[in-house]
This record gives structure tokens, C-alpha cells and sequence, in this order.
């Protein structure tokens, strides 16, 4: 340890270094840099931040006793002079780091677990970790409601489970509510983002869970003793680190609002946005325009296909244009309509990463086609899955001890847990980036339907039930943080199967979710962008326009507005047979494109849904996106089927006293109205079916003065 850069905590009376500690200003006592509360600050006071009990935020079983979130009776404590540091120090070795982050502006802090093993010897066993345990008290167990979300997924039916928003309200019947994830992938039941809100107090909490694998959180409403309790961990661990052995646990976000949900919704957002989420090249994610080649291609496309695919995509104004999965040596050509061949196909040369692209099916090589790709103005991308690999592969053959087989199961897991794996994938990525000259990288991973608990749990040894979770979840973090390091200018997705890899963790680290793999129903696409926009910034959430080829292929197919304008709400892209859309279909999609493009600047800002994300395609829908600092946005209404001709939508954020000029951005037409009346009263709508109305605001310039009239 540096001595320089930690004070001796409670246990240095005993050592006669009360000296040392005045000299520090830090003298620590039972209310000292211990208690996270110390350290939890906000430029304004919340109802909610003033009732957190005293506590050292966490708490564990070791050796059979649990201890926390009280302070840890005997135990050293050691905290750098700016208090966000902490070490807890037990005589058996065992050494709890804390690392908290504050954000007072959104009244929140972060914090993390590192737990480590400074004795000789193997440590007792370690169980029941929870990163978060927080307790609030007062009248917060009465009244008190939890909001989560769905998570990602391919649910076909309306209205889908996936990013479906959820209001549970704790009550004497149902006083606790334990949300988590499936499989070890962390939002393929639920996400790892939900708030906690008081009406009574007019106040709330946002929560967030940064663990890249399987996490649990548990609300619960203790009456008793008139409080209400967050816990959050990694489930299922029990360990014993032997000597010098740490380990990393989960990231947990947690803050304050005032006010309705909205306001929450908010201020998650906009800390993801500020303190969270990647630049490219330095500067703040714009929504990547982005084409891929997986839906309705797949390992049909082969080197003619794909320079006629990237003239009809530039045409279209994609600004992307991602080679997705089946490019790589040993992937032979399948009919797309024939998945089970495909997925065979496209899963057993996994691993080819050496052996470059298929020759059979790009004879010039993939390096000529990202160079066309750039001739027409786009960027080029390239899919990658790293962490399942086929039993043939040139990874499985040379390198056996890097996979994980189990029986049944055809694909097996790489295991990021071995430094060799990771360095192995940063040189991967490193040459193919480098000689291709790639600007998006879509990680992918498809052991969504086959849990990879059950995969990581082969390689626990008895009394190491979790490590190899940790060392996984620890080595994807380190390759990824590698391809941030060295190439700033990369875009890095998320695609987990759609959806199913999205939290705090993940989201720091890439730039992009691809959110879901349903993309045939832009009903869904619209309902799942009103549910995810509630806990995370729009602009780094992938959608595509789909189209069923056996649609498009029928004579006389009209393409409606609204299958383009439900995609508004994220990074609006296509998929799919470009080359067999009709002229007039591929000219409907370039102009609502181009609108998108005047929107996509607000997608990361304020994001109101203003009507109910509804259960029923008979209801009017809307959302808007606000800029606070410039007072501008779009506001946008959905009629599927609803049989009301009209509705009016309440907006949020304006002045009352200002007037906005409203804007059609297809046609240029207008109107003027006072923020009071938008906010009020309400914007007026009439549409008929299955249509969509956008209108762009902002301040309207006050009038110019009459000639010769008196400033």
C-alpha cells in the first residue's frame, strides 16, 4: 500500500497515530470515511438522501458470519484523503476495497467492490456479497412503488414482454420484490436499471447495476422497522480466495429526484449520457445510421451481393454499412430462409478468426469490399462473436483448454477468464480494425438460449463457486477497454442475441445496444423504444427497419410512414433485401431518413412518453425529446388502430410564457403556440390509421420591430 495516499482509520488510536490523522483532517469514527453516506452528496437536499441510514453501503457472509452494512466492528479501516477510497482491513487477510464515485449535480454516487486476499493462507468462505445494501427510513415503506423494465429479447407478439415497463407498488401482501437476470446475461429477463418511488414524498431513487453477467436485487419494504431496503449482488457465490487473489464485483449507481417518474426517467438518463457513455474520437455518440447484412441475408451474401447491397444502402443514407455474421473462412452459402442451416453454418467455423475471411464467397477479400464501402461515403463494420466457439475451429483445435463443453451442447464458451484469451482477442481485433480500416464493431454473443452458468460452473472447483463468472465477466471488460484504449474512433455495439447484454457496465464500455432481434413488427420496435428510452439515452439504441421480402415482392406493395417513423426513437438503420425493395419504397425510406437525421441531435436528451406505453394497438401513442439547455426538441404521435381520429398530447419542459414555432420537418408548415398552452391544454392531433406525425420545436424568435417604431 502506498502510505502516502491512505489515513489510518479507527484502529490507529490504539497505534498512538492521532497526530497523523489531525495532520490529514481525517479523523474517523464510527460516522467517518467508512459510512458511504459521507461521501453521497447533492447540491440540493432530497427527502429520500436525508432518510439513508448510516452504513458502509455493502454487506457479506464470511466465514459463516454475515457482517455490514452496519461498520465492521474490528476490522481496520483505511480511507484516502478524499474519502472515495476505503479499505477494509480484516485480521484473517481479507481486504473489502471501496471505490465510490459522487455526481452531486444528480444527487447520486457510485460505488464498487474489489475483494482481495493479503494473507498466506486460503480465506475462509465468502458468500451472500451484496455490492449495494442500503437502507432508508421513515414512512418510506408505506406508499412506496418499484418501476423496472422487461428485457431484451425476440417476442413476436404485441404486446412483447421485452422493454416492457412495470409498476409494482410494495404492500403489506407483496412488501419485497427481487429482480435479476437469466443465464448469466444481464437483461434477458429483466434490465439491471429500476427506481424506487415515493409518491407521498413526491421523491424517488434510480438504480443501476453494473455487472456484465448474472446479478440479483432485492426491494423490500421492512414494516417492522419502518424501512425500506435495496440490496443488490451477484447471486449464487461462495468462494475462498487463496493468497493474493482479488476479485471485482458489482458497480452500483444509485440517486435522488424530486417529482414525478419523468424527472427520474431523466436524470438517469442524462448521468448515463455525462459520466457514462463513450465518446468516439472525443466527442458525444451521434445515432449511427447503420445497415447490416444478418436479417434476410446472412451467409448468402458473398462478395457480388454485397457491392450491390452497399449501392442501394449509401442510396438510402446509411452511413454504415456492417458486414454481419457468416463472413470468416469454413462458412459455406445458405439460403437465409433455411435458418437451421444457416445458424449451423454461420456457428461452425466460429473460432476461424486467424484464417480471415471465406475466400469461396469474397475471392477479392473483405479489404476490397470496405474500400468500395467507403467510396460510396459510408463507414465499414464487421460482426464479431469472441466468446462461443465451434468444436472445429482453428481456436478449438490449437487451443482446447480455452473451451468449455458441455454435454448436449454443441458450441462451446471461450473462456475470457484466461489472460491468454484476452490478449489473443486484442491482437483479433487489433489486425482486423487496423487492415480493414473498421469503424464498427458489433460484438455479438449467442448463448443467450443456453445459460452460461451452466458453462462457467464446469470450471468452479469445489469452494470456488463463481470465480469463473468473475474472471469472465473481468476479462470482457479488459478486451473491450483495450479496443476503446487504442481505437478512439471505433463505434463498439452490444448485441448479445438483441438485447439481452445492457447494463451500467456495458454501457460504459460500448457505444451501441442492439436491442432487440425482433425487427418485423415496427409496432414492437416502437414499444420497445418507449420502454428502454425511460432508463437509458436513446441514441445508443440500434433498431432497424424491416421489411418481410414475401411483402415486398407482392405487386403493388406501399411502404406507410410510420413503419420508418416508429425507428425515431433510436439509431434508426435498415436491414434486409435492399436490392428487391421497389424504387418508390427505397425513395419513402431516403425521406424519412433524411428527416431522421434532423432529429437524431435530441435522442440523448429529455425523453417524455406521452401517452402510456399501451397494451393494445387501438390506443394513440407518443413520445417527445427535449433539450432543456436550448429548449428545443421533437414531439412525435403514433395512430395504428385506434378509433379516435384525434388526440391531444401534453407536452413537457417549455416555458410557459415563451411561444414556440412548430415545424413539419417533411413539408416546412407551421404553427406558433405558448408553452403554456403545449404544456396545458396540449398539442392537437388528427391522423388517420396506421400513420404518424412528427413536429420539430423551438423558442420562436420575437417579432421585428415596425418600421419607425421605439426599441
Amino acid at each position: 500500500m502506498n502510505s502516502a495516499r491512505f489515513v489510518l482509520g479507527r484502529c490507529a488510536r490504539a497505534r498512538g497515530i492521532v497526530p497523523l490523522l489531525l495532520a490529514w483532517g481525517c479523523c474517523q469514527t464510527a460516522a467517518g470515511g467508512d459510512e458511504l453516506n459521507s461521501l453521497w452528496r447533492a447540491n440540493t437536499l432530497h427527502p429520500l438522501r436525508q432518510a439513508a441510514s448510516p452504513g458502509i453501503g455493502f454487506s457479506l457472509v464470511y466465514d459463516g458470519k454475515p457482517l455490514g452494512p452496519a461498520p465492521l466492528a474490528g476490522w481496520q479501516v483505511e480511507t484516502a484523503a478524499d474519502g472515495m477510497e476505503t479499505r477494509f482491513r480484516h485480521p484473517s487477510g481479507l481486504t473489502v476495497l471501496r471505490q465510490a464515485r459522487a455526481f452531486p449535480e444528480s444527487a447520486a454516487i457510485a460505488y464498487t467492490l474489489r475483494l482481495r486476499n493479503d494473507g498466506r493462507v486460503d480465506l475462509p468462505a465468502l458468500a451472500a456479497v451484496h455490492a449495494m445494501d442500503l437502507s432508508f427510513e421513515g414512512d418510506l415503506a408505506n406508499g412506496s412503488s418499484v418501476v423496472w423494465c422487461g428485457g431484451g429479447g425476440a417476442d413476436a407478439k404485441f404486446p412483447p414482454n421485452d422493454f416492457a415497463v412495470t409498476r409494482i407498488v410494495l404492500s403489506p401482501s407483496k412488501d419485497s420484490l427481487t429482480l435479476g437476470a437469466a443465464g448469466g446475461m444481464p437483461s434477458r429477463v429483466r434490465l439491471p436499471f429500476f427506481f424506487v418511488e415515493n409518491e407521498a414524498r413526491a421523491a424517488g431513487l434510480f438504480v443501476a447495476v453494473g455487472w456484465t453477467g448474472q446479478w440479483q436485487a432485492t426491494i423490500r419494504a421492512e414494516r417492522g422497522a419502518n424501512r425500506l431496503r435495496l440490496q443488490a449482488g451477484i447471486p449464487g457465490i461462495d468462494l475462498r480466495l487463496r493468497p493474493g487473489e482479488e476479485i471485482s464485483g458489482p458497480q452500483v449507481l444509485v440517486g435522488c429526484y424530486d417529482g414525478p417518474l419523468g424527472n427520474g426517467t431523466n436524470a438517469l438518463r442524462r448521468l448515463i449520457r455525462d459520466r457514462y457513455a463513450p465518446s468516439v474520437g472525443g466527442q458525444r455518440l451521434v445515432a449511427p445510421i447503420l445497415y447490416t447484412t444478418w436479417f434476410d441475408i446472412g451467409a448468402e451474401l458473398d462478395e457480388r451481393l454485397g457491392r450491390v447491397l452497399v449501392d442501394r444502402a449509401a442510396e438510402m443514407g446509411q452511413e454504415i454499412f456492417l458486414v454481419d455474421a457468416g463472413w470468416y473462412k469454413g462458412t459455406p452459402s445458405r439460403p437465409y430462409g433455411d435458418m437451421a442451416a444457416t445458424w449451423e453454418a454461420i456457428s461452425g467455423s466460429l473460432g476461424n478468426w486467424e484464417e480471415g475471411e471465406d475466400p469461396t464467397r469474397f475471392p477479392s477479400g473483405l479489404r476490397r469490399l470496405a474500400e468500395y464501402v467507403r467510396t460510396k461515403g459510408m463507414h465499414f463494420g464487421l460482426w464479431f462473436e469472441p466468446e462461443r466457439c465451434g468444436p472445429q475451429s482453428l481456436l478449438a483445435r490449437e487451443h482446447p483448454d480455452w473451451v468449455t463443453y458441455i454435454p448436449g451442447r454443441k458450441w462451446g464458451l471461450v473462456d475470457f477468464g484466461n489472460p491468454a484469451v484476452q490478449d489473443y482477442f486484442c491482437k483479433v481485433f487489433d489486425r482486423y480494425i487496423r487492415d480493414l480500416g473498421i469503424r464498427f464493431v458489433r460484438w455479438d454473443m449467442n448463448h443467450h438460449d443456453q445459460s452460461l452458468l451452466s458453462y462457467w460452473a464446469v470450471r468452479d472447483a469445489p469452494g470456488r463457486r463463481g470465480i469463473t463468472q468473475i474472471r469472465h465477466v473481468e476479462g470482457l471488460h479488459r478486451v473491450e477497454d483495450y479496443i476503446r484504449r487504442n481505437h478512439h474512433e471505433v463505434i463498439l455495439e452490444s448485441c448479445a442475441g438483441g438485447g439481452n447484454r445492457i447494463d451500467l457496465a456495458t454501457l460504459q464500455r460500448r457505444h451501441v445496444i442492439w436491442i432487440s432481434d425482433q425487427k418485423t413488427d415496427p409496432q414492437i420496435t416502437r414499444f420497445h423504444l418507449e420502454g428502454l428510452n425511460q432508463f437509458i439515452p436513446g441514441a445508443g439504441q440500434g433498431v432497424a427497419l424491416a421489411l418481410a421480402p414475401e411483402a415486398v415482392r407482392q405487386p403493388g406493395f406501399a411502404l406507410p410512414d410510420i413503419t420508418s417513423q416508429c425507428c425515431f426513437g433510436g439509431a434508426f438503420g435498415l436491414r434486409g433485401r435492399l436490392h428487391e425493395w421497389p424504387p418508390a419504397v427505397r425513395q419513402s425510406v431516403r425521406r424519412n431518413v433524411e428527416v431522421y437525421k434532423t432529429l437524431r441531435r435530441f435522442l440523448s436528451e429529455d425523453f417524455y412518453l406521452l401517452a402510456p406505453q399501451a397494451g393494445t394497438l387501438e390506443t394513440w401513442a407518443g413520445w417527445q425529446f427535449h433539450d432543456p439547455r436550448t429548449g428545443e426538441g421533437f414531439v412525435q404521435a403514433f395512430r395504428v388502430r385506434s378509433p379516435r381520429p384525434s388526440t391531444r398530447l401534453s407536452l413537457h419542459g417549455l416555458e410557459p410564457a415563451a411561444s414556440y414555432q412548430f415545424t413539419d420537418p417533411y413539408t416546412g408548415q407551421g404553427f406558433e403556440v405558448s408553452g403554456g398552452a403545449a404544456t396545458v391544454e396540449g398539442l392537437k392531433f388528427e391522423l388517420p390509421p396506421m400513420s404518424s406525425r412528427v413536429w420539430t420545436y423551438r423558442k420562436a424568435l420575437p417579432a421585428a420591430p415596425k418600421a419607425g417604431a421605439v426599441k
